[in-house]
């Protein structure tokens, strides 16, 4: 009875205390990414102040003080000294550098630069990928020639002459596609710069999480855009008619926004996955984990598969305006020229090694550990 009295009055004074830290938030102007980062952060975007680390989640000194400044919408420590000096690409300036940095990740002609958006939506996507084949997920990475059949054989011709490689293909190639349950499902992996576009003011209010939902809802309308371009332009269908791309498409229900947010929130998409990978993944290993119960063993996958994630985006998303402060404000080189180097390669490949080789039981928690020892 003493606990639950305890544990009521804690819930009720953080209530209190939480009500009162979100009126003095929202009372601040929208630009102030304090405000922002309040109405935007989840238990992912926490993870980088609650998360236990583990071999492969591991940041650089200036990429955890980054990821903890992001996340409390506090200005980057390592921006701090340069802010006002101008945003330079090949010599041109193209903007003065803000606190936060958010231009580094917003402006497309400095973000794209050596596939910078690209680096980060592949260590998202394929991490995706890692934690289904752990779970033994039914799934396949980069879906090819999921539409080419449903083309004429002329339109087919054409679309493969317009387009030879994989990557002039890449728009109308889904992420992913899964089974769940007797379904097939398809998605696409999308990383969100902080920027008015898909942090407005209007989304800023009322329930968290606004800012990425919407970015996660929009992917299905423009998949089924990019379906009717390609039913036009190489299947001959009338504008407005539904022709066999679009037909396929939609046979798999909505496509799943797989959205990672500028302040390490995501979109329901990563928790179904999350969810699905290791609910799959403690039906097999729960025994070889220790765990007493499939239950047991599928929250505590859940927790490890969440913290991975969280990482691995609040990292990349790092790492990435570091680089772009370095090439771009202090024009100098961080780490190495080259945008995914070798070392950095050579150090993901021993931590991934080293994980694999442990097996699911290091991915169990001290605490379950513990629980468990003691019982």
């Amino acid at each position: 009875m003493e606990r639950k009295l305890q544990k009521a009055l804690t819930r009720e004074r953080e209530e209190v205390e939480e009500e009162h830290l979100s009126s003095l938030l929202a009372a601040l102007p929208h630009p102030d990414a304090r405000r922002t980062a309040w109405y935007s952060v989840d238990e992912y975007s926490s993870q980088i102040l609650t998360g236990t680390p583990a071999v492969g989640d591991r940041l650089r000194n200036d990429e955890w003080s980054e990821g903890v400044a992001m996340y409390f919408g506090a200005p980057s420590p390592a921006c701090a000294p340069h802010v006002g000096e101008p945003i330079t690409v090949n010599g041109r300036k193209i903007a003065p550098l803000d606190q936060n940095g958010a231009l580094l990740l917003s402006l497309n002609c400095i973000i794209n630069i050596k596939n910078g958006r690209t680096i980060w939506h592949d260590e998202l996507k394929h991490r995706v990928r890692r934690q289904l084949q752990q779970g033994h997920v039914e799934h396949e990475c980069e879906v090819y020639n999921l539409f080419s059949a449903e083309m004429p054989p002329e339109g087919r011709r054409r679309a493969f002459a317009q387009h030879p490689t994989s990557t002039s293909r890449q728009g109308a190639v889904p992420d992913m596609m899964w089974v769940d349950g007797e379904h097939k499902k398809l998605g696409d992996v999308k990383t969100v710069g902080l920027c008015a576009t898909w942090y407005p003011q209007r989304r800023l209010q009322g329930a968290r999480g606004q800012c990425v939902r919407e970015r996660a809802n929009a992917v299905h309308k423009a998949v089924v855009r990019q379906a009717k371009q390609l039913d036009e332009k190489f299947c001959g269908v009338a504008n407005g008619a539904v022709g066999p791309v679009q037909q396929k498409l939609l046979s798999f229900g909505p496509v799943v926004g797989i959205a990672f947010g500028a302040f390490g929130e995501v979109s329901e998409g990563v928790r179904e996955l999350v969810k699905l990978a290791a609910n799959r993944a403690a039906e097999i290993h729960y025994k070889d984990m220790g765990a007493k119960t499939i239950k047991s063993a599928a929250a505590a996958l859940r927790t490890c598969f969440r913290r991975e994630l969280a990482i691995a985006n609040i990292r990349a998303h790092a790492h990435l305006k570091l680089r772009r402060l370095d090439a771009h404000v202090r024009n100098t080189h961080y780490g190495s020229n080259n945008e995914n180097s070798t070392s950095d390669r050579q150090h993901a490949a021993r931590c991934a090694a080293y994980e694999a080789s442990q097996g699911f039981r290091s991915r169990w928690s001290t605490t379950a550990y513990e629980r468990r020892a003691s019982s």
